[in-house]
This record gives structure tokens, sequence and C-alpha cells, in this order.
């Protein structure tokens, strides 16, 4: 395990939002780095918009492999560390992962229903802990389980013309969610391909639903649509078994975060 601190100006007499970020097979490797860089989601929480008015603590794990179920336990005892060793608000814990990592948060749910407040499923697929990688929304057991996770408050970001991971797996877990009240909302758009993390991580609403209070979810509508700028994701694969992890406490400016040696422990 590798960890990287950065503790400016963090007030251990407050309670901070808990935000944990799954990356997708482009973050795949074992030098702590490739799971953060380039992610817009986290340089958005650390620019000068949100670091004084929006203080959290990020998780960034990285996997040298795939999400499977053993390095899911791994990094959420990461997590219950962070959150031992940190003042967490115990309502305000958010789940969000891209792509391979979208797929993760639903098995991360799945794992611990009653630790995650929200979930943002972005351009991932749905397998449910299954090691060959097919599908298991007609199996039983999904409809069985899926009551423990409908109270979280979900939001999934998907590509209608998604060409690396069909839509079809997202669409039919909303559905599934809907089916037994679940608290649950959609976006699609219908030219983001498979970068939808582009639609979810540049549009002011989700920002704004991410920090609100109560994570209300916006009225529901079918086929949500919403715009940005499209690029072209990079995917890689890794076979070595190791995890790494980024914990990033984000309650400075970002005058004092652009100071490296400032603070901070690697």
């Amino acid at each position: 395990m590798q960890y990287c601190y950065s503790q400016q100006n963090y007030d251990a007499s407050r309670e901070y939002q808990l935000i944990v970020y799954l990356h997708g097979a482009g973050g795949i490797g074992n030098d702590n780095k490739r799971q953060i860089n380039n992610c817009m989601l986290l340089e958005r929480l650390v620019s000068d918009e949100y670091i004084e008015s929006h203080p959290c603590i990020i998780v960034a794990p990285q996997t040298s492999q795939w999400w499977i179920e053993n390095q899911l336990i791994t990094a959420m005892n990461i997590v219950k560390e962070v959150d031992s060793k940190y003042n967490i608000d115990d309502e305000r814990k958010v789940l969000i992962g891209c792509s391979m990592g979208g797929a993760a948060v639903w098995d991360m749910l799945f794992l611990y229903p009653d630790y995650f407040d929200a979930a943002v499923p972005v351009s991932g697929d749905v397998y449910i802990f299954n090691p060959s990688r097919t599908h298991m929304l007609d199996n039983k057991s999904i409809y069985d389980n899926v009551n423990s996770i409908k109270d979280i408050a979900i939001w999934i970001f998907h590509g209608t013309n998604d060409n690396v991971i069909d839509i079809g797996p997202a669409r039919k877990m909303y559905k599934i969610l809907i089916s037994v009240g679940g608290n649950v909302y959609m976006t699609e758009n219908p030219t983001a391909g498979h970068n939808s993390n582009l639609i979810a991580f540049s549009t002011p609403t989700f920002y704004n639903w991410l920090f609100s209070e109560d994570f209300k979810l916006p009225d529901r509508k079918e086929n949500t649509l919403l715009t940005a700028p499209v690029l072209i994701a990079a995917l890689s694969a890794a076979a070595t078994i190791s995890l790494l992890v980024t914990i990033s406490i984000v309650a400075a400016k970002r005058q004092s975060a652009k100071k490296k040696s400032s603070g901070a422990e690697k």
C-alpha cells in the first residue's frame, strides 16, 4: 500500500464529505498516479471554484487489474481506515466510478449496501460479482437483493451510442430499481459514446446535486439529455494483483495546495 496525503487546514472539529472514486481501465497500474491523472472530476474538486466552498476527503484507489471482488474489499478496507482517522459525515458518503469503475460501483454497493449514501455509475456495465464478465441481470438473486440498495441516491450516466460498453445493462438495472421504488435517476446522451464522464463531470447540475444536503435527484424524466465535448478515452489492461490508494484531503485553498512541499507526505 502507498498513501499520498495533503493535510492543509484539516479541521478535526468539522465533518467532511467523503468521495470514493473508482477509476476505469485507463487508470490501471501500480504507480499511484494514473488513476487520478486527467480526471475531470478530481481536477474540479480541487479547483479554486470548489476547494474552499466544498471541502471534502477523496479516496481514489488504484488497481493493477480489473475491479474484481477481492480488490473492492481491499479498497473498502482502506476507505474504512480513512473513515476511522478523519471526521467523516456519516450521511455524506458518495461512491463514483467510470467505465470499469462504473461497473465496480454496482458491485461495491451490493457488497456494502449500508455504507454509501449516494452513488454515480458512469458508462459502466453491470456484472454483479460474475468473474466471467457476463451479465447477471436475469438472475433472480439480483431481484432478491436489489432492495438492499434501493434507498441509495443513484445517478446513472451513459451514452446511448456507447460502442465500448452497451447501454442495455445500465438501462435494465435502472428499470429494476424503478420496479422496487428505488431512488434512482438516469441521464443518457445520444452522442457521448463512451465518454459520459465528460457529460457528468462538466455539468453544474451534477455538482449542485453532489454537494446538496439530501442528494435529492432531479425529477425523473426518461431519456434526459445533457451535452458536453466528446473525447476518446484511452483504455489499457494489466494483470498483476496490487492495490494502491491516493487520499486527498481538499480542505484548503488552491493557492496552498499548489505548494508542493507544504504539508504533504508520500
